[in-house]
């Protein structure tokens, strides 16, 4: 019996195996689990400008069955590489979830991909659960801001820079002073021109008897000079240099008195890369040329009375063709036209031949000379805007002519000074001959007076000066008192109101990098140019 107690009992090992263990059960296979994800967003199609921000949303929900303990991990992927994505994270409680991807436009140009959400076994997402994930299609097309190359920004003439803008980031980058000189008693700095990474300006001294000229290109991010090049032409006691335009890597510059009209420099190195050899009177009524399209455009003969069109790299000439009138302007350029106002008429040039389209007849217009300097605008609905001028009257109108159907459309019942904006199908103009100064909203369509700005009288402003510069949400306008040097103004296009203003006035033009720039219009010994970042 006591063997039988020790002799184990009837186990059913092998024979002579003594006691045996039983074996352990086998482990039980992890849950492989399941995901499912979805998205609700919309593909995304959107048209930008260089230099925006963009954001858009990716929300949808996910679900999981036989998932044990197991954590969920979600994780964005951009299949083009464009868009600042976040961090894998784990699945949100609840089944929803809600992501903000951002898109830093710092290029130009078309992008296509997609957006996708996929679920993942581990927060490095090494492994990802089977079919769990979602996608949306994207296609942004970036569209180049483009620089201040002539007056009134382009070849549009319009002002408008298609930004939008933060005041509240608004800051003042640099100031640049013009050096003195001995033999001079003052200085004036002209309408500057911008091109990728550089500003570039006429400087001008007086020095009693005629100006000593001088072009002069300005590094963009620290106001450092990068070159300066002597304008003086071989009539120079008589000759002058103009405001220049800039555009194709090269800065033009227009010498009135002398032998070449224009002068065309590097706008790197500051070496001339051609010469346009013309005549002209000192006082001829010309302006900086309009670049389009790989050419350039400009007033010129010996009293400004001809338009020339040339290769904008090489300086050969296209055509040139006799000018109807004697305006200081400078003509604008579309796609198959070149316009210019010749006082009562708006000329219709073909843009390949310069044979003469049309001449539509201004009513607004008694065929004087208006002061100072103009360009047509072309507007945003196929239409062409002038200031028309009327001296019987004492009138300055804006008139809006319809391209497509030869017809004068309308004028203005206010009275305006010249260089508007025109973004959005609204005008944006100063009114002149007013005791407080008044920016205009005006109807592009009908010339109709939609809502009105002024500044707060406490601030004694009196008069308007300069151009108007619109961009997406702001409009820039020029003021100034009797004893004061103005301000520049930023007025918000949704509220009406002003958001910001700056010490000083004057002739103002943005940048493709979002640099404003500002030449103060006083009469200071020595003339300076602002710079502010438009952040």
């Amino acid at each position: 019996m006591a063997l039988a107690g020790c002799g184990g009992g009837g186990g059913k090992g092998k024979p002579g195996s003594g006691s045996t263990t039983p074996a352990a059960p086998a482990a039980a296979p992890a849950p492989a689990g399941t995901v499912t994800v979805a998205l609700s967003s919309a593909p995304v199609s959107k048209n930008l400008d260089y230099g925006d921000d963009f954001n858009t949303a990716l929300d949808g929900t996910w679900s999981g069955s036989d998932l044990g303990h197991a954590t969920v991990y979600l994780q964005v992927v951009d299949s083009g590489n464009l868009f600042t994505i976040p961090a894998v994270q784990p699945a949100p409680a609840g089944g929803t979830f809600h992501y903000t991807v951002s898109l830093p436009v710092n290029a130009s140009g078309d992008r296509t991909g997609t957006l996708t959400v996929r679920a993942c076994r581990d927060a490095a997402c090494t492994q990802l659960f089977s079919n769990a994930s979602a996608s949306i299609s994207y296609q942004v097309r970036i569209a180049a801001v483009g620089e201040w190359e002539t007056l009134q920004r382009d070849a549009t003439h319009n002002g408008y820079v298609p930004i939008r803008l933060d005041p509240a980031r608004f800051a003042k980058a640099w100031e640049w002073t013009v050096w003195p000189q001995r033999a001079s008693f003052g200085s004036s700095i002209g309408r500057p021109a911008t091109g990728p990474g550089g500003v570039f300006f006429s400087l001008l001294y007086l020095n009693g008897s005629y100006y000593a000229d001088t072009l002069v290109a300005l590094d963009e991010a620290t106001g450092n000079l990068n070159w300066a090049e002597s304008l003086l032409t071989d009539n120079a006691s008589a000759g002058s240099a103009l405001s220049p335009a800039a555009a194709y890597g090269h800065v033009y510059s227009v010498i009135r008195g002398g032998n070449t009209l224009l002068t065309a420099f590097d706008a790197t190195t500051g070496a001339v890369k051609f010469k346009y050899a013309q005549p002209s009177l000192p006082d001829a009524p010309v302006l900086a040329p309009t670049l389009f399209g790989g050419s350039a455009y400009f007033f010129a003969g010996p009293r400004g009375n001809e338009i020339h069109a040339a290769d904008a790299t090489t300086g050969v000439g296209h055509w040139s063709r006799a000018r109807i009138g004697d305006l200081a302007a400078t003509p604008a350029v579309g796609q198959d036209h070149v316009y210019y106002y010749a006082s009562p008429t708006l000329e219709i040039l073909d843009r390949a031949t310069g044979n003469t389209i049309a001449s539509l007849v201004d009513p607004a217009s008694d065929g004087s000379r208006p002061p100072g300097s103009t360009a047509p605008v072309l507007g945003s609905r196929g239409n062409v805007i002038v200031n028309s001028y009327n001296a019987t009257l004492r009138s300055r109108k804006l008139s809006s002519f319809n391209i497509a159907n030869r017809l004068w459309e309308w004028s203005s019942d206010q009275d305006y000074q010249s260089l508007p904006a025109v973004a959005g199908g609204v005008i944006y103009a100063m009114r002149s001959s007013t005791s407080i100064p008044t920016l205009d909203a005006v109807d592009e369509a009908t010339g109709h007076v939609l809502w009105s700005w002024s500044p707060p009288a406490a601030d004694g402003q009196k008069y308007a000066i300069n151009n108007v510069v619109a961009t997406r949400n702001l409009v820039f306008v020029n003021t100034l008192g009797d004893n004061d040097p103005g301000y520049l103004w930023a007025i918000d296009l949704s509220t009406r109101q002003a958001v910001w203003r700056y010490p000083g006035s004057g002739y103002t033009a943005i940048s493709a990098n979002r640099t404003l720039y500002l030449v103060p219009d006083i009469h200071d010994q020595w003339a300076k140019l602002t710079a502010i970042k438009l952040r």
